[in-house]
């Protein structure tokens, strides 16, 4: 895994309102921390209008 690359991650399992299904993210860990098995991702969603309607 090497940064910047786009990989499809199972965020199962989770807690509380958390993303419960696979989806693609974006590692955003330094490449010299590859020999760790700890990444730090970002996952990627879609934006649709209903989510305006969603209290933070």
């Amino acid at each position: 895994m090497k940064q910047g690359e786009i990989w499809l991650i199972n965020l199962d399992p989770t807690i509380g309102a958390e993303f419960k299904k696979t989806r693609p993210a974006v590692i955003v860990s330094h490449n010299a921390l590859g020999k760790l098995p700890l990444k730090i991702i970002v996952p990627i969603t879609v934006f649709s209008l209903s989510s305006n309607l969603l209290v933070w």
